[in-house]
């Protein structure tokens, strides 16, 4: 069973509450505790997920989109962003360490207590965005 499309925006597929995704012929689970390494998204549409203590590890995300989408307790290690939207997510207690933001709208989004640690934001949107200089740690 293939994701389906909406516009061209790939919609993971629900199956009796199973969300998953088709990535090169395997059927991923999206879904809280899930590892993910060394998958490229594409134009997929992750708004409105749970992905709650996640791990991605040399991932790509190309142009993906993760509206109000939950990701506290995740971590993100060498993972980048590209063109995503991630307007009213929410990642805190979100470690990201070795990832590069590129053209990413963090609008609104909310990153308490999160940890970026050699990352890189470059030609990103800000506007309204909750990177707490108290809670959240940026180091280099």
């Amino acid at each position: 069973m293939g994701s389906q499309k909406s516009g061209s925006m790939v919609v993971p597929d629900i199956v009796n509450g199973r969300v998953f995704i088709r990535i090169g012929g395997v059927d991923l689970d999206l879904a809280p505790f899930t590892e993910f390494s060394g998958y490229t998204f594409h134009k997929v549409d992750f708004s409105g997920l749970s992905l709650v203590s996640c791990k991605f590890v040399d991932v790509r995300f190309e142009g993906c989109r993760f509206r109000t989408t939950e990701l506290s307790h995740s971590t993100f290690t060498r993972t980048t962003f590209d063109n995503c939207d991630f307007t009213d997510a929410s990642a805190p207690w979100t470690c990201f360490d070795s990832c590069g933001f590129t053209s990413t709208c963090l609008t609104k989004s909310r990153f308490a207590y999160a940890v970026l640690k050699n990352c890189s934001l470059s030609n990103c949107t800000l506007n309204g965005s909750r990177i707490d200089r108290k809670s959240t740690r940026l180091n280099s």
